[in-house]
Parts: structure tokens; sequence; C-alpha cells
């Protein structure tokens, strides 16, 4: 996405992220006062509002710049660019996708919903299929059922 369509795309990804993070401050310092059946759903539903936001801002215009802040980051070290780098973030964007799907499932909490916003941005530095796995194909299914809702 580019042009004002892409940075309202940002902003509201931004908006989302930051509505999951002050659901999730509610939810500790309130959290008591729900069943306790309640907890694990609400949790569930900001891991996923974590995750559809981080895979936002990464696809959009927004993404520039954490992204260069990350390549910037892992060049002191190297970069992605080299084969040891680039298998490094594979295995990392592997190990967190795989902590997230597990926290999802039995162990929802605060901590999984910020892997969950963390993951997209993982999984574009190490680039490749991983990348396009985890954020660009469920984002561009998500657009099109929320196109499809709306009449579009």
């Amino acid at each position: 996405m580019t042009g004002g369509g892409g940075w309202a795309a940002s902003w509201a990804a931004v908006a989302i992220a930051g509505a999951c993070a002050v659901l999730l401050f509610l939810m500790d310092r309130h959290g008591h006062r729900f069943p306790a059946i309640v907890h694990p759903w609400l949790h569930r539903a900001i891991i996923l509002g974590m995750f559809i936001a981080g895979a936002a801002v990464v696809l959009t215009p927004m993404g520039r710049y954490p992204l260069g802040l990350e390549d910037w980051a892992t060049g002191l070290f190297g970069g992605t660019a080299s084969g040891a780098g680039r298998a490094a973030a594979v295995i990392a964007g592997v190990f967190l996708f795989l902590s997230v799907v597990i926290g999802f499932i039995w162990v929802p909490a605060a901590a999984i919903a910020w892997m969950a916003l963390a993951l997209p941005f993982v999984a574009a530095l190490s680039g490749g299929k991983l990348h396009g796995i985890l954020t660009v194909f469920p984002a561009v299914q998500w657009v099109t059922s929320v196109f499809s809702w709306i009449g579009g």
C-alpha cells in the first residue's frame, strides 16, 4: 500500500495495537472482576488483534521505519543478507511462531500478545517464504474478507 490509504491503514493498525495494549492493562488491573472462563478468550482475542496489527504495520508505509531499524541493528552483527544471518532470522521466526501458536492455544497471556505483535517484524526480517506465509498471506486474506463483508 502506498499513498494516503497506506498511511491510514498504518495508523489504524497502530490504533488496534494500542487498544489491545489498553485491554491488557485493564485485564491486569480489573480482570479479577470477570468470570474465570472469560480470561483465556479475551487474551486470545487480544493476541489475535496484536498479530493483525503487527502484520498491517509491516506491510504498510509505516513499516519502513521499524524494518529499517531492524536492518541497521542486525547490520551491526553482520546483517541478514549473509547465509548465517538469514538462517538465524528464520530459526528465530519459526521459534517465535511456535511460541505464539502454543501460547495462543494452551497458555493465552499478556506475554504471548506482545510476542504476537513482534512476530510479523521477525518474519519480515527473515524475508522470503517465512515472511510470505506468516505476514503477507494472512493480511491479504483478512483484507479480502473485510472488503467482501463490507460489500466491495
